[in-house]
């Protein structure tokens, strides 16, 4: 059974923090017996413990630790707790009444609401309209409240598409208001949306004790869920079958290495007499506002010390993308040792938790093309391609307004196979994880820069670059089909593409990723 202190946030109980407010509510709720906020009490997990796949990853948390949940155990632990949250709660109540009477506007009699505030009247007019068009009844209150927060929304995307700054930026207030990281999805996507208008202390809070749990959270959010693991596997059965028999040296290029768990069941699926290099590319400009990863000398360590476990003869190293194919065109003039190129690109996957431009994608396809061409075989390479953008749905959408809404559509997609995983009980984990590895995809910076590189055509990667793909392995299929139990779950694995190169995962019909193979 997980233990209830598994990513748990420590939040200040003798502070005015309001995120701690939030989650009073929150538990408030679950002692009450409402289950507004919940929505799936039952654990549908969906990798067996088994998995021939998942025992192979070289990670330290292990996957039973994880899953399957033991239901008994979680309601007596529940039960065994409730009296003491309730009476912390009671306490609470009392020396937080700024917090009640923050929650009781629209208080008639007897009557209270403990939903987040309405919509405050401006002086502006465009304030004024928002008023008008989005009063909420008393009667009916829930309903109304979340047709108002997606009217609100629908009006953001009309705004930003019909170029009205300012109206854009008064309603992104306005939701922020209204929304918080606790509420049902659709709220949560906005609220992670548009959190930089929401209160700022509550925000940087949320970040910060989530990063303190981040090799927790990262593990656990790999081993749980399939995104990560589908991809990596691809790729990886991709490579392992394209590669010769007489390739002297394995050289893998990897676009963004991170914390180096794509490699370690690669590794251990090698013969001996392998010499595996690994080069990650260093990128000049960082996101200030990515999850904090593991330095890279770290990683090259781990990696080094299991090959050499396994008796496997292993080089990591990190260099900048052009002074690899400067290196590389040297090496091709000189002779030598015959090394076969994998470029591996995994970009935007959820477990990343920061999602690269689409320019670096295209600059690192750019050079994997000019150093394969520039080999006396064809066949000297391949390339592997982990897509969690799913351009080709986004990329139809004839304005910014159904954008904005298909984007957020299939984050929800994404949030709902999170959160069908989670027991009610592990609620401070669901959020830790949310904040680390979704929130910075659906930020209102990130989907703006993506519609940007959408209208700019640098959408299809392998556009123009005059690769041919390669049929996914039947078998490969099937095993992936199987790790996300399709069939019993959700999930579900198919394969499409001019000649069935591309996997797809999807979630109830709707893409999370893709995984394509090239050479």
């Amino acid at each position: 059974m997980l233990e209830s202190q598994l990513f748990h946030l420590p939040f200040p109980h003798d502070s005015n923090i309001d995120v701690e407010l939030f989650l009073d509510n929150q538990y408030a709720n679950y002692a009450l017996g409402n289950d507004a906020y919940v929505h799936h009490s039952e654990i549908s997990p969906i990798f067996p413990s088994n998995t021939e796949f998942v025992d192979n990853m070289n990670l330290e948390f292990p996957l039973d630790k994880c899953l399957p949940f033991d239901l008994e155990e979680s309601e007596l632990f529940w039960s065994q707790e409730m009296q003491d949250i309730c009476g912390w709660l009671k306490g609470a109540e009392e020396n937080n009444s700024s917090f009640h009477d923050h929650h009781s506007e629209g208080k008639t009699g007897g009557e209270s609401c403990s939903h987040s505030p309405s919509i405050v009247s401006g002086d502006t007019s465009m304030d004024r309209l928002i008023q008008q068009t989005l009063t909420i009844p008393n009667e009916g209150f829930e309903i109304n409240y979340k047709v108002s927060v997606n009217h609100l929304a629908k009006a953001y995307g009309e705004a930003v598409e019909n170029k009205l700054a300012e109206l854009a930026e008064v309603t992104m207030r306005r939701i922020s208001e209204k929304v918080s990281p606790i509420s049902e999805i659709g709220e949560r996507l906005l609220c992670y949306a548009f959190q930089q208008y929401s209160d700022k202390k509550q925000a940087d809070y949320l970040k910060q004790e989530s990063g303190r749990n981040f090799a927790t959270a990262f593990e656990g959010f790999y081993q749980i869920f399939p995104y990560g693991m589908i991809a990596h596997f691809t790729a990886n059965s991709a490579i392992l079958e394209a590669k010769p028999h007489d390739a002297e040296v394995l050289h893998v290029v990897d676009f963004d290495m991170g914390e180096g768990v794509q490699w370690s069941s690669f590794i251990m699926s090698l013969s001996r007499q392998t010499t595996l290099k690994l080069t990650g590319i260093k990128w000049r400009e960082e996101d200030s506002d990515s999850v904090p990863l593991r330095k890279f000398d770290e990683t090259r360590r781990q990696l080094q010390d299991f090959a050499g476990s396994l008796g496997i003869r292993l080089h990591v190293e990190e260099m900048e993308l052009q002074d690899l194919a400067s290196e590389m065109k040297r090496k091709t003039k000189r002779g030598g040792k015959r090394e076969w190129l994998a470029f591996n690109c995994m970009w935007a996957l959820p477990h990343m938790g920061k999602r690269r431009s689409r320019r670096q994608v295209m600059e690192f396809l750019a050079v994997a093309k000019d150093l394969l061409a520039d080999s006396a075989s064809n066949n000297r390479g391949i390339v592997t391609l982990g897509d969690g953008g799913d351009c080709q749905t986004l990329k139809n959408c004839h304005g910014f307004g159904s954008f904005f809404e298909s984007y957020m559509e299939r984050y929800q997609a994404l949030l709902e196979s999170i959160e069908l995983n989670f027991p009610v009980l592990l609620v401070e984990a669901r959020l830790s994880m949310e904040c680390l590895f979704i929130a910075p995809y659906v930020s209102s910076v990130t989907v703006m820069q993506t519609w940007e590189e959408i209208k700019e055509g640098s959408c299809d990667f392998m556009k123009g670059l005059g690769f041919e793909g390669l049929i996914v392995n039947n078998q490969s299929l099937m095993e992936a089909q199987e790790m996300v139990r399709q069939g019993e779950t959700p999930y579900g694995v198919r394969t499409e593409g001019e000649n069935n190169n591309e996997m797809v995962l999807e979630w109830k019909g709707t893409p999370l990723l893709r995984v394509s193979s090239w050479r």
